[in-house]
């Protein structure tokens, strides 16, 4: 009875230990939200994070399953600005963005199918079939309300418009063109 107790022992904490490592070597290393959002932080610093309504400056890249990139905002040289909208579809990209702040950087797993329906409202591209995920690497550069982010934007115009102006300028006297000016930045 005790030998046989013993063994029960043994036995319980071997398959303890097998299914540790079954699970181990089955761990993805993503997490799933409550709403089956799977992803994973890679980089986390606390920053303001964005609220519905907010804009977004962000860098965005995202994969088909066999890793061939599809977009990725890095090649424009810019970030992507979006604006925070409730979830499109249930586990879409939006909670994703709603759980990062500024300075991090997570990896999203999607719907392909999903997302080019309901997020960005376009045909599945032929290269990608129904069922299929997408990877999102996404950092999240900048937080903004709707006023910081059109500020921002106006003095940007504003001083690309004063920039082109001065270029303007610069070529019309250099050529010795007489011009006259109907207002600022029409000649």
């Amino acid at each position: 009875m005790i030998l046989n107790m013993r063994w029960q022992c043994i036995l319980i904490c071997i398959s303890g230990v097998l299914i540790l490592l079954f699970n181990a070597c089955n761990n993805d290393g993503y997490t799933k939200s409550a709403t089956g959002l799977k992803y994973r932080i890679v980089e986390s610093h606390n920053g303001r994070k964005p609220v519905l309504g907010e804009m977004m400056r962000l860098h965005l890249k995202y994969k088909d399953k066999n890793g061939k990139v599809i977009y990725d905002s890095g090649i424009l040289g810019e970030a992507f600005v979006l604006q925070l909208e409730s979830p499109s579809f249930t586990g879409g990209l939006e909670d994703g963005f709603a759980m990062m702040g500024e300075g991090d950087s997570a990896t999203f797993i999607v719907s392909a199918d999903s997302v080019f329906e309901k997020t960005f409202r376009q045909n599945l591209p032929a290269s990608i079939q129904k069922g299929e995920w997408l990877q999102f690497d996404v950092r999240m550069i900048k937080v903004m309300t709707k006023e910081e982010f059109n500020k921002e934007s106006d003095e940007l115009e504003n001083k690309i418009t004063d920039e082109e102006i001065k270029r303007i300028d610069t070529y019309l006297n250099e050529n010795k063109i007489s011009i006259i000016t109907v207002k600022k930045g029409i000649y």
